[in-house]
């Protein structure tokens, strides 16, 4: 074989290594995509690759507190994949499953719910959209009367924190509708946005930013 040959043979084997380790991690048994450490965010790609099917599986998770080290992730894969199945047991887990102090597992968990359920409220008559469009107000956290607890937050500082990260989760359903709710919370001077209004302004850009780009190119930029 000339120089030139074993060149373009050395050339194909190397393009074909740099296919399969963009092309395997895809295909990663969900168990092990949700066990795993991300130093920069579970990859779109791989979560979203999971599909439909592996909801089940996922939502069995969330049921076992010996995998409570892995639930942000099942609940942000979850919300990757956009299955609306998944939509009222999150809401479970974060309405009425804990009761008492619960771990910083657990915790990181629970913020998680809201971004997800952003990424499965596209369609604004969904459970998922009306749950955080009415999460945007600090009264109706009030009224859920939550019984889980972290550290020495005290409830009324929980439900502030509620409220933003549902503010954040509408920005994540990418949709018009959402940044047209979310440009009244602006123009409006009523208690449910006080304080929210840097929260709302980055809710609306990383909307646009997703309608502009995707979800893949977004969360992909995100990881940079």
């Amino acid at each position: 074989m000339t120089d030139a040959g074993r060149i373009a043979t050395l050339s194909r084997f190397l393009k074909l290594l740099v296919l399969c380790a963009v092309t395997i991690p895809v295909r990663a048994d969900v168990y092990e995509v949700v066990r795993s450490k991300y130093y920069h965010g579970i990859p779109y790609e791989l979560a979203h690759a999971q599909g439909p099917q592996a909801v089940p599986a996922l939502i069995d998770l969330l049921g076992k507190l010996e995998e409570r080290e892995s639930w942000a992730n099942v609940v942000i894969v979850l919300g990757m994949i956009g299955d609306d199945r998944a939509t009222e047991p999150l809401i479970e887990f974060l309405e009425r499953r804990f009761t008492g102090r619960v771990d910083e597992f657990t915790y990181r968990a629970l913020l998680e719910v809201p971004t997800s359920l952003g990424l499965l409220a596209r369609d604004p008559n969904s459970h998922a959209f009306t749950y955080l469009r009415d999460g945007t107000s600090r009264e109706v956290w009030q009224s859920k009367n939550l019984s889980w607890s972290y550290s020495s937050l005290r409830a009324e500082d929980r439900n502030v924190l509620l409220v933003q990260r549902s503010i954040t989760g509408l920005g994540f359903s990418g949709t018009e509708t959402a940044r047209e709710y979310l440009r009244g919370m602006q123009q409006s001077g009523n208690d449910s946005s006080a304080g929210n209004l840097n929260n709302v302004s980055e809710a609306i850009q990383t909307s646009e930013q997703i309608q502009a780009l995707g979800y893949e190119r977004f969360f992909d930029a995100e990881r940079e």
